[in-house]
């Protein structure tokens, strides 16, 4: 976001005409990925490291129609060869944990696409897959993405019974214009009736998308609604400011100048009223987008954050993890399209199309830029466990450099003993913190 970019500038006095190379700087570093193809992987064997927790990620790419903002990769067919795909997810997920070194799961999330489109049955085949080959922790989360779409209350309950423990329902809005706007195939009653059906199966495990600064949308519109999904907030609330992504009808629709965004203020108004509300209602931040009651963070996307191995199956899916026969962390990423992905699997057991070693210096720049998004932020400990080979905490991070104490000095960053971490001001900010402790 230029606009919180440009604010965090201002803040430490950054000059106008320094402020485009900087911004140059967190879009190079977030975006600015080169990968090099795989030619195979190698077999899994034995090793005597210590067992290594991980976490596993898989793709349903189907979706019954195309969201209007949406560029993730997903499809619309007819012709969904369900059989064929959950076999070629089987033969992906165990190849990958015999390359890895994940010896503990201890979460997996089924994300989209659309992945309750998928079969129950075909959920508790590839969880069972999972438990056969490395073992399980014994309080896993199981999570399943569910579009609130109606009469929903039959296969919740088969999900319970396949492994699932966890929802996460993408409401995305409550007012049926921008439903409509961003081709939901949902309704408002929709959503509620599945939060209301959910409960029955899964209550104080669900978390609700919601998605603010659409087309239109006033400050005060948004108070409104804020306090109704307060309301109907179970524990968990994952909170998304709009992108509008290149190639999609939305920013089509914005480009023709058929709509108009909130500005740029308004927008930081509405997230810094939203953290404010949250917390008076004991919803509390834990990470820039994400809120919970206490105790209900959820487990796979603090995994991520705090740079706990993971591996993706299914088209397009990413994989970051230390491979069993080397020390280096790998980088990997699918073959998008489905059928290629399941052409690729059936020939190589994968569906992997790049591989990138990371060095220690890109590894070290993904765990600062991970955990500084968390409100406990980035332990000490755990810079010095998982990059030893890189220069330990104290002495690279301490208030004797001069871009820590200027940050510091502002209130936007805190580091004790314990480590680093961002204040509540600063995670407004957070990525343009991240650019100038990059620099050091």
């Amino acid at each position: 976001n230029r606009f919180i970019i440009n604010r965090f500038l201002s803040a430490m006095n950054i000059w106008p005409s320094c402020r485009a190379r900087t911004q140059k700087a967190v879009f190079k570093f977030v975006y600015n990925c080169s990968f090099r193809k795989s030619a195979e992987l190698p077999p899994r064997f034995s090793s005597d490291k210590a067992a290594e927790k991980g976490i596993i990620y898989v793709h349903w790419p189907y979706c019954s129609q195309l969201c209007t903002y949406c560029n993730f990769n997903k499809y619309v067919s007819r012709d969904v060869k369900h059989n064929d795909l959950v076999s070629c997810l089987i033969q992906e997920v165990t190849t990958l944990l015999r390359m890895s070194s994940i010896d503990e799961v201890t979460s997996v999330y089924f994300g989209g696409g659309t992945p309750s489109l998928a079969e129950p049955l075909a959920i508790e085949t590839i969880l069972a897959t999972i438990s056969k080959l490395v073992p399980t922790s014994p309080n896993i989360e199981v999570s399943l993405e569910v579009n609130p779409t109606s009469g929903q209350l039959h296969k919740l309950k088969h999900f319970k019974h396949a492994g699932i423990n966890r929802l996460s329902i993408g409401m995305q809005s409550l007012r049926n214009k921008d439903l409509k706007l961003f081709n939901r195939d949902h309704s408002t009653q929709d959503a509620l009736r599945t939060l209301e059906d959910a409960s029955s199966f899964f209550k104080g495990r669900i978390s609700i998308d919601m998605i603010f600064g659409r087309p239109g949308q006033s400050f005060l519109e948004w108070k409104q609604e804020l306090s109704e999904v307060i309301q109907i907030c179970d524990q968990h609330l994952s909170l998304y400011q709009l992108t509008v992504e290149l190639g999609t009808p939305l920013a089509k629709m914005i480009q023709k100048g058929e709509l108009c965004l909130p500005a740029s203020e308004e927008l930081a108004d509405m997230y810094e009223y939203s953290v404010d509300e949250l917390q008076q209602a004991e919803i509390l931040r834990y990470e820039v987008s994400n809120f919970s009651k206490m105790g209900a963070e959820c487990q796979h996307s603090l995994s991520y954050w705090t740079g706990r191995d993971y591996i993706g199956i299914g088209p397009g899916a990413h994989s970051r993890f230390i491979a069993r026969h080397q020390s280096g962390y790998c980088h990997s990423v699918n073959t998008l399209e489905p059928k290629q992905w399941m052409t690729k699997v059936y020939h190589d057991g994968h569906g992997i199309q790049f591989l990138k070693h990371l060095s220690k210096k890109e590894r070290a720049e993904e765990i600062l830029t991970t955990s500084l998004r968390t409100t406990k932020g980035l332990y000490a400990k755990t810079w010095d466990k998982l990059v030893p080979d890189v220069q330990q905490f104290s002495s690279l991070f301490n208030d004797g450099h001069e871009n820590v104490r200027h940050l510091c000095q502002n209130g936007l960053l805190v580091i004790d003993e314990h480590g680093m971490r961002a204040t509540m001001k600063g995670l407004n900010v957070i990525d343009a913190i991240v650019v100038e402790l990059l620099s050091i």
